[in-house]
């Protein structure tokens, strides 16, 4: 059975993420023996145009073989031959050197339905006077890079890898390892070409290296995702993977088998009953001895083991055991739930018919299929019980009733109705943090139900049943809490609930503004903000705006909402302007709206009658937008800057477009992605990204603004960085704009600033 999972490729991803934990727990510097001559952004602005001559290259290797470098190993193409002078400069400057020159080599597919592969060796000229090896690299079906081959076959010959050449490894043509990435990227020395070339590197940190030339600027777009380290560019991927050859020796690569044969034992101790612990120590055990053993081979470079596969084996066993003694414990009560100890949903319906009228609220476990599969019978309790625990200040230690293994129940009194929808979705902010387990961490994402119960009206089934259908249309929809109404007895129902209400609200002007501020780096203070649509629908209460908006998406209907934010923005911004804030809205763009010809004429007419104050509007798109979007999207954006507006491009970073490509989209300013800030502080290659996207974008014209900004320090690494403007919840949370104390926020804000300083 283990042997039909671990082919099958269900416990890869458990074994990946193990493997990234021993990693870190692992962490060494690099060895010093490589260095990194990088083709950086500071290098492309001194130097300008790509490609450089031949003859720039041609003084790096002089500079070096001067320097007394063991090998100079070039990831540049050189496959093509350029202007004949600059060719034959290189071409001297590799008979001349007295260091070993290594030049690239690749396979690649062919392309635009082309069958076959293309190969590519340095033009005729350079590979007499130089070795070659490969540079290929093959991620995993994920895209990301975990191995690195040995060699490579171009053009009938065998070609050792860059890796194998600085190593002086040894192995066989289209063998593969993986790379050590409890090797620290950031311990690997590195040094700007420009600075390489005019004479700024000091000879003796380069005598004897082996030195690795490659891009590392985000407009050359060789970059690779790696475990545990992130995006990283391909160069110092192919460092990362000479250093694990020179850091060697490679560790066997022994797979699932021996961790199975190791947990044999115990299986049959849990499955006999004869232990001299509880099951559930000795699986602690077990798993613990497992992983502690993976990693101490995995330090020694003796073994690399797979031990997903046999500690879910171990696991699925205790908890099939621990099941079947469950079912002989004849000791339960009948009105209480066997696993949590818990009254059950026989108690809670006797209880519900006791009373004249009350709210039946049902909390569902979000996702609870795979984790609660993994938990043990005491674990479950656990589990519930922390549930109820972390629940007590909205339930006030009320009695709570377990209905299975993923739905625990209350009831609430009438006289909470009209808060009911808020506590609970204030409730859920309750499990940010994840619950303790014993020694285990689970996360937990619940989301609520709640129905009304009348003696008169509505059997306590009935009501039970319609909580735990709210429930389950909450999870559904990625809302929090949700109040039953009948027209969640079909979804399709609810959407044309949506849909029938949307124009009469609109009207009526119930859905409201919520507006997030922006900080001004530079002049400390808050400088504007994004704007945010709420409903609260009189029937169906709050309803999650990515869940209107993508009912009214799919109906076409999109343009109406859209419309009606960007009057309310521009009355904002009058009103603001006019008590004398400085300030500046920016509102977010649907996709297809940019290629509709009434959107278009609508939102040209409203940019014109804003006038002057043209400039304090944004409109936000994003940067999938921007890379896909031609013809009519950009021709709209373009006469819409001309009068003034500014346009953005919202979450950089997580598409495909470059900086370069975006200086040809007519925009002002991009937003870096808040999944790359909020890790920043804690990861280097995310600070690596943000920093080097912010010179990149201002060497380009571009404002950045960097939202999920959520504590000074972040905020303080920013300035750092030379950052423009900063979001997120370190400077405040979308409000009302009656709630809004501008004066509070920017005292607050300098007052924490100066702490951090």
């Amino acid at each position: 059975m283990t042997a039909l999972v671990s082919i099958a490729g269900l416990t890869r991803p458990l074994d990946l993420g193990l493997r990234s934990l021993q990693d870190q727990m692992l962490s060494r510097p690099a060895s010093g023996a490589v260095h990194i001559v990088e083709l950086d952004a500071r290098s492309i602005a001194v130097l300008k145009k790509w490609p450089w001559p031949r003859s720039t290259h041609a003084r790096a290797i002089d500079a070096l073989s001067k320097a007394g470098a063991a090998t100079i190993v070039f990831d540049v193409d050189f496959s093509a031959t350029t202007d004949p002078a600059e060719d034959a400069a290189l071409t001297a400057a590799l008979k001349r050197s007295t260091s070993t020159v290594v030049l690239p080599t690749f396979r690649q597919q062919a392309g635009n339905m082309a069958q076959g592969t293309i190969e590519s060796l340095p033009a005729i000229p350079f590979r007499d006077h130089a070795f070659l090896a490969s540079v290929n690299v093959h991620p995993d079906p994920d895209g990301i890079m975990r191995r690195y081959s040995t060699g490579t076959v171009t053009q009938g010959t065998a070609r050792p890898s860059l890796a194998a050449v600085m190593s002086n490894y040894a192995g066989q043509v289209e063998q593969s390892f993986p790379i050590d990435t409890a090797i620290e990227p950031e311990t690997i020395p590195r040094h700007s070409f420009i600075d390489l070339i005019e004479g700024r590197v000091s000879p003796d940190v380069l005598r004897g290296k082996q030195i690795l030339i490659g891009a590392t600027a985000i407009e050359m777009g060789d970059r690779y995702v790696l475990p545990r380290h992130g995006v990283l560019p391909g160069v110092v991927a192919q460092a990362l993977a000479a250093e694990t050859l020179l850091q060697g020796p490679l560790p066997f690569e022994a797979g699932w088998l021996p961790a199975l044969i190791f947990v044999l034992l115990p299986a049959w101790l849990i499955a006999a009953d004869r232990r001299q612990m509880p099951s559930h120590l000795l699986l602690a055990g077990t798993v613990a001895t497992v992983l502690v053993a993976s990693t101490a081979l995995q330090a020694l470079r003796i073994a690399d083991l797979d031990t997903a596969a046999a500690l879910i084996f171990l696991t699925i066993l205790a908890g099939l055991v621990s099941l079947l003694r469950f079912t002989r414990q004849l000791h339960q009560a009948r009105f209480a739930d066997a696993s949590s100890g818990l009254p059950n949903e026989r108690q809670l319906i006797v209880d519900m018919q006791q009373q004249d009228e009350a709210y039946v609220v049902v909390l569902r476990i979000g996702q609870s299929d795979g984790m609660l599969a993994m938990l043990d019978d005491d674990m479950r309790r656990l589990l519930l019980h922390e549930i109820v625990q972390r629940m007590a200040p909205v339930t006030g230690g009320s009695q709570a009733y377990s209905l299975d293994a993923s739905r625990i129940a209350w009831l609430f009194s009438p006289d909470r109705a009209r808060s009911l929808q808020s506590q609970l979705e204030g409730a859920a902010a309750l499990f940010v943090a994840p619950l303790l387990l014993g020694t285990r961490l689970q996360v937990v994402s619940p989301v609520f139900g709640f129905a009304e119960y009348r003696i008169t009206g509505h059997s306590p089934q009935t009501s039970l049943a319609n909580a735990s259908l709210a429930a389950a249309r909450a999870s559904e929809s990625g809302v929090r809490a949700l109040r039953f109404v009948d027209a969640l007895r079909e979804h399709a129902g609810y959407e044309q609930k949506i849909l029938a209400d949307i124009g009469p609200a609109l009207a009526r002007k119930e859905l409201q503004m919520a507006f997030q501020p922006k900080w001004s780096i530079a002049q400390s203070r808050v400088c504007g903000f994004e704007a945010l649509i709420r409903w609260t629908h009189p029937e169906l209460g709050r309803i999650m705006p990515d869940q209107f908006i993508t009912v009214l998406e799919n109906a076409g209907r999109i343009d109406e909402l859209t419309l009606y934010a960007i009057d309310a923005c521009m009355a904002q911004l009058r009103d603001w302007h006019g008590q004398g804030h400085d300030l500046g809205v920016a509102v977010n763009i649907s996709a297809g709206l940019l290629s509709d010809p009434h959107f278009a004429q609508e939102s040209l007419r409203r940019v014109k009658d804003l006038g002057p104050l043209a400039p304090h509007l944004t409109f936000e798109i994003t940067e999938t937008v921007a890379f896909e979007e031609t013809g009519a999207a950009a021709d709209l954006l373009r006469s819409l800057r001309e009068l003034g507006l500014r346009v953005s491009v919202d979450d950089y970073g997580t598409g495909q477009s470059t900086l370069s490509y975006l200086k040809a989209f007519p925009a002002n300013e991009i937003k870096i992605d808040k999944g790359f800030v909020m890790r920043m502080v804690q990861s280097p290659s995310d600070q690596i990204l943000v920093r080097s996207t912010i010179e990149l974008a201002h060497e380009l014209g571009f404002t950045v603004v960097a939202e999920g900004v959520e504590d000074t320090a972040t905020l303080a690494q920013l300035t750092r960085y030379g950052c423009d403007v900063a979001q997120g919840w370190c400077i405040g949370r979308p409000l009302p704009v009656e709630e809004i104390d501008i004066g509070g926020i920017n005292e607050r804000m300098r007052r924490d600033l100066k702490m951090v300083a």
